[in-house]
Formats: structure tokens, C-alpha cells, sequence
């Protein structure tokens, strides 16, 4: 889950559900696509969506993911 720009005390509680989640995928043998290289400065002026370099972040973290899974 990537954090929110407008909702700092939100955040914890997003690497906590983060950690979660993690922590399950690897219990159930499914793998996390971390986002955590997507910040604040990733995020629209609307606080809530991601802008160009944010979707772009986040392609590249799903291609990342496709590339591990394609070589392995």
C-alpha cells in the first residue's frame, strides 16, 4: 500500500498493514510487490493519487516483479 501524502499519522499504520502483508505473501508463497520507493513527492496535488514519476515508479516496480518471476 503506498502512503499518503496528506495523511502523515495514516503512514504508520500503512507500513504496519505493510508488514502484514509481507509477512503473509511469504507464508503463502506469493510474492510482494514493494512500493515503499514511492514518497511524497510521488503523489498528485490532490493528496491522493499518484502523478507521472509515481505511476512510473510504480510500473517499474511491477515490471521488476514480472522480470524476477520470468528468471526464476
Amino acid at each position: 500500500v503506498v502512503k499518503r501524502k496528506n495523511k502523515l499519522k495514516l503512514n504508520a499504520k500503512i507500513n504496519e498493514l505493510n508488514d502484514i502483508l509481507r509477512d503473509k505473501c511469504n507464508i503463502y508463497g506469493f510474492n510482494f510487490v514493494d512500493n515503499a520507493n514511492i514518497g511524497r513527492d510521488h503523489i498528485c496535488s490532490d493528496n491522493l493519487h499518484l502523478n507521472h514519476y509515481g505511476l512510473c515508479r510504480l510500473a517499474n516496480n511491477f515490471i521488476g516483479m514480472l522480470n524476477y518471476l520470468g528468471n526464476n
